[in-house]
């Protein structure tokens, strides 16, 4: 295969492309008076080519390795950018919600970007692929459950730049195209449940698969686990005192948006771990093979 297709030059166009979104979404923010159609057409071109672009360079990327692109902390920032992309499709279709380009390309540019800048350390020595439909089926679940808490954040950023707004009595018009925090809060919890809902079903379909074959979860998998039931409980506890309105709307957007965040750090640094673990067993066996054969 074409190593640009292959490689990461692929995500780099796609970055570039989230990085000429973001300039005219922020373009757009600093005018005065009304936004230009046109500008907002660009902006939204842009970023569709921008996630598509990124789109190809992770379904190739799946395809080689016969499983779902999530093997490294690269692959996993790049498909949490993709997301990102896709969550605003789903506020559009669903519940008729727009969001402006700047949140979109900024929070796919800062995901993906983060995976290009540390591209070296996170993308080397991926796990072997496990040829198995269970596997498979959990990763795709893993995949929509965070591709809601991603939409979910990005909802949770309109929220609090909305309430910024209003508290200041911001007259940018950017604020005005941002929806309303009612509708903003009431959405954000529908996502929340929803991502719930996905990651409860991964972890249930991977515990049945290793419970069948009668084996134990790799280190690896059970503290991947872990994490992703700590971060299922937080959101739980969170929608549960919003609902019963012991937190106010702001503080559920701060919090949901810190736990995304903390969920992020955590997954991230497990790859890198695990990652380090791999390469520090494989050098002492590369070094013996290299001894063997100059004997």
């Amino acid at each position: 295969m074409n190593e640009f297709f292959s490689g990461r030059e692929i995500f780099f166009c796609a970055g570039a492309l989230y990085f000429v979104a973001f300039a005219l979404g922020f373009f757009a923010f600093l005018q005065k008076k009304d936004v230009s159609p046109r500008l907002v057409f660009a902006a939204s071109c842009v970023l569709t080519c921008g996630w598509l672009t990124q789109f190809v360079g992770l379904y190739l990327r799946g395809f080689e390795a016969g499983t779902v692109p999530l093997r490294n902390t690269f692959e996993l920032l790049q498909t949490l950018g993709w997301s990102a992309i896709v969550a605003t499709g789903i506020l559009r279709v669903v519940w008729a919600m727009r969001v402006p380009a700047l949140l979109a390309s900024g929070l796919a540019l800062g995901l993906s970007g983060l995976g290009l800048a540390n591209a070296p350390a996170w993308d080397v020595f991926p796990a072997l692929a496990e040829k198995n439909p269970w596997v498979g089926a959990h990763a795709v679940l893993a995949i929509v459950g965070y591709a809601f808490w991603t939409a979910s954040a990005l909802v949770w950023l309109a929220y609090i730049l909305q309430d910024r707004a209003l508290r200041k009595r911001s007259a940018n018009r950017f604020y005005a195209m941002l929806p309303d925090l009612a509708s903003l809060d009431r959405v954000a919890g529908r996502l929340v449940a929803g991502g719930i809902v996905a990651l409860v079903a991964s972890i249930a379909v991977r515990a049945l698969n290793l419970f069948g074959e009668n084996v134990l979860a790799p280190a690896f998998v059970g503290y991947k686990i872990l994490i992703s039931a700590i971060l299922i409980f937080g959101n739980a506890r969170l929608i549960f005192l919003r609902r019963k309105k012991t937190i106010t709307g702001r503080s559920f957007a701060r919090r949901g948006l810190a736990l995304f965040v903390l969920g992020v750090i955590l997954l991230g640094g497990l790859t890198c771990v695990r990652n380090a673990t791999m390469h520090a067993d494989t050098a002492p066996a590369a070094e013996t093979e290299g001894s063997g054969d100059g004997v």
